[in-house]
């Protein structure tokens, strides 16, 4: 992360708070965490199947609500 992307997220909340909203996204197994390579020191946060079906699902029901509307 950059300086700048820094930043921009201490616009939005404070770390703390962005942290403790990240930490509750993995414990309900939305996101997890990934090394790429031998770098131990850099985690990428991903999405789990189960965010991606959830989001699948909350995506068809927003289409159907759309059509009906």
């Amino acid at each position: 992360m950059t300086v700048t992307e820094a930043m921009t997220f201490k616009q939005i909340a404070s770390p703390a708070t962005i942290h403790r909203k990240l930490e509750l996204l993995r414990e309900i197994g939305m996101v997890e965490t990934e090394f790429v390579g031998s770098n131990r020191h850099t985690k990428y946060l991903v999405p789990t199947p189960f965010a991606y079906k959830y989001f699948n699902a909350f995506s068809q029901l927003m289409q159907r609500a759309l059509k009906t509307a």
